[in-house]
């Protein structure tokens, strides 16, 4: 037991019905004009992304920001439209975050200088800069993570000196937004996640809950981390009044804990006798059709593992499905059952982003 006697130590109790991927990526369409900004230059580099309902947003190494729409438009296709629709720029070097607030009408992006700036996003025009804080150009921190407030008035950043500093986007003076430090912890920021007046945040050495108001915080299990890794962790509503968290642990393990940090379920997937692997269904290629392809690629499920979490809500929101992606892997599991949904290995895969207002994957016979 990691935390305390009455935690349940979760593992599937899957048959061999379940080595059969029931659920699958789906590459719909081509999306290669994504690459033309990276292609025409070495020194460009995508290093984030973000995603509203209509656009891709992506982060480069040259302190740029693409934006590209994801669908066509009723009156022309997206092949017509210009490559790539948007271009914003900042002078904050490398971008490592972007996040975009609920109401999509607005984006926070940080990067190595450890200036946060926020734009406005503007239909069928650039970005438009609103405010921008400055970081300390002699010993910069830079940004790793980035948090919205539910009313979209507060921006809260992670650093990679630990700190944790909030953003008052509403009490302002000439171009900049009133700031300060909530907390610092041990070690870099991984992911924020913003819910009510609290937020969860993970660093590469453990978790914790941060109450914004009082700037005190609860570390999320007893147990920390051996060494430092990239393990994120974020907040799962569960009714109107009622959550819980699951925080990210090494060898594909999730911990679920309360609102107060007791951990009181540890789920192991790398135990899963049969794991679901599949490659995404594409139109660039035959989909393999003997699952012993992948037998043995991975003994002992070495390949699950988690990082950054995000949360799939699916079957009208009664269901929460945890996403991940390490690498140019994406895992998705089912904290319910402890069951792997799937697992896929993408090429040249880099970073992701669940789609907003829409499902990721499709179905083969089950109702999701």
């Amino acid at each position: 037991m990691e935390d305390y006697n009455e935690e349940i130590q979760s593992t599937s109790t899957a048959d061999e019905s379940d080595r059969i991927p029931s659920h699958f990526l789906v590459e719909l369409t081509s999306l290669d004009e994504l690459a033309f900004p990276a292609n025409s230059t070495k020194r460009v580099k995508y290093t984030c992304v973000a995603s509203t309902s209509r656009s891709l947003i992506l982060g480069t190494s040259t302190g740029t920001v693409y934006i590209f729409s994801r669908y066509a438009a009723k009156s022309r296709s997206r092949q017509q439209a210009p490559v790539p629709v948007h271009v914003f720029t900042t002078r904050d070097g490398q971008i490592n975050t972007i996040s975009l607030a609920s109401s999509e009408e607005l984006m926070a992006i940080g990067g190595d200088s450890g200036r946060v700036s926020v734009a406005q996003m503007n239909s069928g025009q650039s970005p438009t800069l609103l405010y921008t804080i400055s970081g300390d150009a002699r010993n910069p921190d830079k940004v790793t993570a980035l948090g919205w407030s539910n009313d979209c008035k507060q921006v809260f950043s992670g650093h990679s000196s630990g700190n944790i500093l909030v953003h008052r986007l509403g009490n302002r003076s000439v171009f900049r937004a009133s700031h300060q430090k909530l907390a610092k912890f041990d070690g870099e920021i991984i992911q924020l996640d913003v819910y009510s007046e609290h937020i969860v945040v993970s660093t590469n050495l453990a978790a914790y809950i941060l109450h914004v108001e009082s700037g005190t915080s609860q570390q999320i299990g007893k147990k920390g981390r051996n060494s430092a890794s990239a393990l994120g962790a974020c907040y799962i509503r569960a009714g109107e009044q009622s959550g819980y968290i699951v925080a990210a642990r090494p060898n594909g393990r999730l911990w679920e804990s309360n609102l107060v940090g007791v951990v009181y379920r540890t789920h192991q997937f790398r135990q899963n006798k049969y794991v679901p692997r599949s490659p995404p269904i594409s139109f660039r290629n035959a989909f393999p059709m003997e699952n012993s392809e992948f037998d043995g690629i991975h003994p002992e499920n070495q390949d699950v593992m988690f990082s950054s979490l995000k949360i799939m809500v699916i079957q009208d929101g009664k269901k929460h499905w945890i996403l991940s992606a390490v690498g140019s892997r994406i895992v998705i599991v089912d904290s319910d059952s402890s069951k792997i949904v799937v697992l896929s290995e993408l090429e040249n895969g880099k970073g992701f982003e669940e789609g907003r207002k829409e499902e990721a994957l499709t179905s083969s016979g089950k109702n999701s």
